[in-house]
């Protein structure tokens, strides 16, 4: 005869399995929340961590930023000073020229003829005097071309007058101061 078991087996062993089953999708679902949220704590943490670090970052580039505009602020007053600097040194170095202009002038009159009148204007010079001959005025012409500090002799009037004594040459001239760069006055050479 054949053993039947009217028992509900199949039923207790299906109750167990669902009860397995629960158990274990409660395990597998309370270990995905864990890990969830473990990973939005992580994910915040490095967040939060970057965002400290873009800050920092924002700080010293607005630093950096106030530091350039100083560092513009003080190229604007170097350039300032430099030029300031540049204007000094032009007029220290134009302060004596005046003197070596009319020292070389000095130098440069022959002795038989005198001048009258001096015109600068910047490096242009309008001389005017008398002279006893044409002869003189060439001289004195030579002498100009000869000089450390002037050049470009240009004679622009030459007359005689009759009721000049010793029938004296009236003359005009224009010349040019050059642009020397320190010049002792050892150098120059005297045109007599």
């Amino acid at each position: 005869m054949v053993n039947l078991n009217l028992l509900p087996w199949r039923a207790q062993q299906r109750k167990q399995q669902q009860q397995e089953f629960i158990i274990l999708l409660s395990v597998v679902l309370g270990l995905c929340v864990a890990l969830l949220f473990s990973a939005h704590i992580f994910i915040g943490q490095m967040t939060a961590a970057q965002q400290v670090r873009n800050d920092y970052l924002l700080q010293q580039m607005h630093h950096i930023d106030a530091t350039i505009k100083e560092i513009e602020t003080l190229d604007q007053t170097r350039d300032a000073l430099v030029e300031r600097m540049d204007v000094i040194q032009k007029l220290q170095q134009a302060r004596p020229s005046i003197v070596y202009l009319f020292d070389e002038i000095a130098r440069t009159v022959p002795s038989n003829l005198h001048l009258v009148e001096l015109k600068q204007d910047g490096k242009n010079i309008e001389l005017t005097g008398m002279a006893e001959s044409n002869a003189s005025i060439s001289t004195y012409m030579l002498n100009i071309e000869n000089s450390h500090w002037l050049t470009a002799p240009a004679l622009s009037i030459i007359s005689s007058h009759e009721d000049a004594p010793n029938r004296q040459r009236h003359f005009s001239l224009s010349l040019t101061q050059r642009s020397i760069q320190r010049i002792s006055p050892q150098s120059t050479v005297s045109a007599q």
